[in-house]
């Protein structure tokens, strides 16, 4: 287990805990935490949190490897951490609780050495909470009980909260936060930052699009005129965004996915819906706000291609154009141009997955794997062809946790 050295970040500097000799100004703060899990490879995505917090104004704190003491404690100029304009955290989850750290988490039933009760924060102090964990978001038998809504709810519907509806996978969660952050860093809204981060085609899993929202979408958290992008990727030009002027609509009462299919037919003379997966995510529980996959296959082959509906309000937004390379199979040979493993070798990786998991941390041998799943994939740019394994399991104190293991074929 990695040493519990928390690194902090500031606008001005590098600053440590306790340090008497450096003040700043009360609140303006955000804080982004978690990754200390040998199971799952989230660090980045923490990282990235607090860079994009420093560059939009904020006195910017992390902690990849927390405890429960830190995670319940002060900042020198007297705001509590867990009180920050800003909050990013990420780790396992599951809908009342999320874990950041072996020993540290925030539950809304558990109040422990471990976890700290989201009654005893007072979440009215936040504006935004991005919940990356699994199931923080996720629908239960009693409508809006998970620990996204439960935070919306304390903060007296003021702070706007983010949790994920199912499983989400590690490699996954770095990518989605990239994006997001490189969209409100170049002056995107919540919503915006969103539709960007849902627009990609090449996730490992499509889950990580299967978000909560809980307050404002329109909420641009930015302090400061000065920002500047994150270096890790570049944004798209929106040459590939088509803005829908015609009235198609699309709510959860009438989910009529054909009239967009006339639409993708009509824009793109090439479309061809036999060679899409269509993949349907509610982003509200109250709204009708979704993002709609068209993931371009090639036989049982995902690729990092295809199409994304975005609707907004109950009527279709606007549509990514994502098929940005020629066309490498024809209809004829496609199918039989990339074989799959065989069926011992499937058996084979599964194994091979599930002993990564043991080996990378403790705690996983005495993990329930619930599920997995083998996803085919080609790289369209490339031609490289892998096999990846998304292993959903759940650990000991109910906490699931999702990790993919890939390999080249």
């Amino acid at each position: 287990m990695k040493n519990k050295i928390l690194s902090v970040m500031v606008i001005i500097g590098i600053v440590i805990f306790n340090m008497s000799t450096s003040v700043l100004a009360a609140g303006n703060c955000a804080f982004a935490v978690g990754g200390s899990f040998n199971d799952l490879n989230i660090e980045e995505a923490v990282t990235i949190a607090a860079n994009a917090h420093t560059k939009l104004g904020y006195h910017s704190y992390y902690a990849k490897a927390v405890d429960y003491a830190t995670l319940n404690g002060y900042f020198q100029n007297g705001t509590r951490r867990l009180e920050s304009d800003i909050l990013f955290l990420t780790g396992h989850g599951n809908y009342d609780h999320i874990r950041v750290g072996p020993n540290a988490g925030i539950s809304m039933y558990i109040s422990s050495s471990e976890y700290i009760h989201t009654a005893n924060v007072n979440w009215a102090n936040t504006k935004l909470v991005t919940l990356m964990g699994c199931s923080t978001g996720k629908e239960t038998s009693n409508s809006g009980v998970n620990i996204a809504f439960n935070i919306f709810e304390k903060s007296g519907y003021k702070s706007t909260t983010l949790g994920w509806r199912n499983t989400i996978y590690d490699t996954d969660i770095v990518r989605w936060a990239n994006r997001y952050y490189n969209k409100l860093l170049n002056g995107g809204n919540l919503r915006e930052a969103i539709d960007y981060a849902n627009s990609y085609n090449g996730y490992y899993s499509n889950t990580i699009k299967d978000l909560a929202f809980y307050g404002e979408w329109s909420m641009v958290p930015r302090k400061s005129a000065k920002v500047t992008n994150l270096k890790s990727i570049d944004l798209k030009q929106e040459t590939n965004i088509l803005r829908i002027k015609e009235n198609i609509s699309f709510t959860k009462n009438n989910q009529d996915i054909n009239a967009i299919i006339a639409k993708l037919e009509d824009s793109y003379p090439d479309f061809n819906i036999n060679d899409f997966e269509i993949t349907i995510h509610l982003l509200s529980d109250t709204e009708d706000q979704f993002t709609i996959d068209f993931d371009y296959k090639i036989g049982d082959f995902y690729t990092n291609e295809g199409y994304v509906v975005s609707v907004r309000d109950g009527k279709v937004y606007e549509i990514t154009n994502n098929m940005s390379s020629p066309t490498i199979f024809t209809i004829n040979n496609k199918e039989n141009s990339i074989q799959k493993l065989n069926t011992d070798k499937e058996k084979m990786i599964l194994e091979e997955a599930k002993e990564n998991l043991k080996r990378q941390n403790k705690e996983i041998s005495k993990a329930e794997v619930e599920t997995q799943e083998i996803r085919y994939f080609i790289n369209r740019t490339t031609n490289e062809k892998s096999v990846t394994v998304l292993t959903q399991y759940k650990l000991e104190d109910g906490s699931m946790g999702g990790n993919s293991y890939t390999k080249q074929i």
